[in-house]
């Protein structure tokens, strides 16, 4: 840790300068790989921006020149408070915080201090682009807090590990949903990814399916987020080896105790299971979600409609370029509730999966030609070929092969359709509509781990893994609402009004003071695409100038 409290001239030999650090170079060591002599260096502390001649120690130090240790400072002195602060990005987040009455909803189940804390993470988080809370300091450094200092590395980890427990996390959620409708029918998309950890004291860590790491351990993230406006609602945690289906019992449990009673989950395909189709009927919530192309509802419906829906004009959606019709009927065949089945037929989607098919079956005619030359291709392997070939065999093993044609020709059938189901009576073209936007839901994902930097969860206990997760989620909601408010004029320039162009934008601008006891001011009026921006959130000039005076 770094001693804040401490200042100690910087030595004025064997040292060398990385950007606001001092190393201590302790040894060097010719390379003969490389030609050239590598150098041991240390860490030894932080520089004192105020004059560049002083810095502030850290643990090493004191071990290396043997100095009496100071005892340790909870907080960073006022040289976080740069005479020079970006203002602009700050200013929109905590429009959002407002409008969102999030910072409210905070203090309520936190108390002020924490919740000024967790608000100033959390825009860190969103604006920064990173999770590594060891660069909170340097970041609140020029840029305005809620809180009073900008807490060091070291508090912010006891405070991930102490201070935020499940059952304030729990009151937040059930507070962020409090008004929320519940009259008419709320749709929202549902969906789980998983994070990689290396924290070998996580309980919730676990080796699973894994979308990037397949060698670490993970934990599983499910997110419920407002079809409208992709306003994320609540998340769930848990261990890295549940599959999404058995645990989503629990997202719709969480909606019902938070007071919804007409709420719709829009799935995909993944959790297509007649357990969570009963579930949301017991609680009596709607669904929409894309079935399995391998489900047995799925091929009857194409084997008894689909020839006529292909040529059904009057069927076309010119929306999404596709046909599609609605059946009434139950999903599961010993399931008596009567869903609305819409099946859909796309030309783009045949042509593109009649490639992979025939793509699919050159390379297995390949495969099998090399391995019956070879003579080792036995039965156990040869499984995989067995849906379009016919393969003929001696002693175990493939001597020669046929295509199956009635196997390929009932493939080609196939192609081009898809279907979504819905508990609600309504038509294909609407429930296209509705279901096509759940790619926002997506979106969020890859704000948390992308935009944000949380591929992979830097924490070493369940209690601070809870803690850093419930505050990236105040800072995915932040997120998700810059891309939500720009989409708009984002629409007529995907260039200019990006999220992190929007925040790079938004940055430039500056509060100054000349001195310690001068008040800040604005340095530069605001450009028009700054105007245009910050228009979006309901932040004026005013408003800005207003912040500034709080500094």
């Amino acid at each position: 840790m770094v001693y804040y409290s401490t200042l100690v001239q910087v030595p004025s030999e064997n040292i060398h300068k990385s950007r606001n650090y001092i190393y201590l170079v302790t040894g060097r060591e010719y390379s003969k790989e490389k030609k050239c002599n590598i150098y041991q260096r240390t860490l030894i502390g932080k520089i004192n921006p105020a004059d560049n001649q002083t810095m502030y120690p850290n643990e090493s130090y004191f071990k290396l020149f043997e100095s009496e240790k100071p005892e340790e400072d909870r907080s960073q002195p006022n040289l976080d408070h740069s005479d020079v602060q970006r203002i602009g990005a700050v200013a929109m987040t905590r429009a959002l915080m407002e409008d969102l009455s999030l910072l409210e909803k905070l203090k309520l189940v936190f108390g002020d201090e924490d919740a000024n804390l967790i608000a100033d993470l959390a825009a860190y988080i969103c604006l920064s682009g990173s999770s590594v809370m060891q660069h909170f300091p340097a970041w609140g450094y020029d840029h305005p807090l809620y809180s009073d200092t900008a807490l060091s590395d070291s508090s912010i980890s006891r405070f991930l590990n102490q201070s935020i427990t499940p059952g304030q996390t729990y009151a937040f959620l059930k507070e962020w949903n409090k008004g929320r409708s519940r009259q008419e029918t709320l749709y929202v998309n549902g969906d789980a990814t998983n994070m990689n950890t290396d924290g070998c004291g996580i309980e919730l860590a676990e080796m699973g399916y894994a979308k990037d790491d397949k060698t670490k351990p993970q934990v599983n993230i499910a997110i419920a987020a407002t079809a409208k406006d992709n306003l994320p609602l609540l998340y769930d945690l848990y261990s890295g080896s549940y599959n999404d289906v058995s645990e989503f019992p629990y997202m719709i449990r969480m909606c019902s105790e938070f007071g919804y009673k007409s709420i719709g989950f829009i799935l995909d395909r993944g959790y297509f299971s007649k357990d969570i189709l009963h579930s949301l009927r017991d609680k009596g919530y709607k669904l929409i979600m894309m079935l399995k192309d391998n489900n047995l509802c799925v091929k009857q419906l194409i084997s008894e409609h689909g020839k006529l829906l292909k040529r059904n004009w009057q069927a076309y959606i010119d929306e999404h370029d596709v046909c599609g019709i609605t059946i009434p009927g139950p999903l599961f065949k010993d399931d008596n509730e009567v869903c609305y089945r819409h099946l859909y037929y796309s030309q783009a989607l045949e042509l593109k999966e009649s490639r992979h098919l025939m793509a699919t079956l050159n390379k297995y005619k390949g495969e099998l030609d090399k391995r019956i030359a070879e003579g080792d291709l036995k039965a156990d392997e040869a499984k995989r070929y067995a849906r379009y070939f016919d393969l003929e065999l001696s002693d175990g093993v493939v001597v020669s092969y046929k295509p199956n044609d009635v196997n390929i020709e009932y493939e080609q059938d196939m192609l081009g359709f898809f279907v979504i189901a819905s508990t609600e009576d309504m038509d294909a073209a609407q429930v296209l509509t509705i279901y096509r936007d759940r790619d926002a839901v997506e979106k969020l994902f890859e704000f948390i781990k992308t935009e944000m930097d949380c591929k992979r969860f830097r924490v070493h206990s369940d209690e601070s893994l809870g803690s850093k997760v419930f505050i990236v989620f105040i800072a995915t909601i932040l997120r998700s609402q810059i891309y939500t408010r720009m989409k708009k004029i984002r629409d007529k320039d995907k260039k200019h009004f990006t999220v992190p162009a929007t925040i790079k934008e938004l940055d430039k601008i500056l509060a100054v003071r000349q001195g310690d006891d001068e008040p800040f001011i604005r340095n530069r009026k605001l450009t028009a695409i700054q105007k245009k921006m910050l228009k979006e959130f309901g932040v004026t000039e005013k408003d800005i100038d207003k912040l500034i005076k709080s500094i």
